[in-house]
């Protein structure tokens, strides 16, 4: 696991144990286990999402997944 990624899950669990939302989104998670956080997103709407840039150089992901669960002010 690259420093990124395993910094990105350092912070996801500190933010989880003091009951924030948070999820990190990136390559070393499956596929299925990615949409299945996707979904979830919409009913417990966390409040940060980590995403890593090797996802948001992801066309597919980009067009296809995120859109949906983000709100741009």
């Amino acid at each position: 696991m690259s420093p990124l990624k395993a910094l990105m899950d350092e912070q996801v669990q500190e933010l989880r144990s003091k009951n924030i939302g948070a999820i990190a989104l990136n390559s070393d998670i499956s596929f299925e286990e990615q949409r299945k956080l996707l979904r979830s997103m919409h009913a417990s709407k966390p409040k940060l999402i980590y995403i890593s840039p090797e996802r948001l150089f992801n066309y597919f992901f980009l067009r296809h997944y995120l859109p949906p669960y983000v709100r741009y002010p």
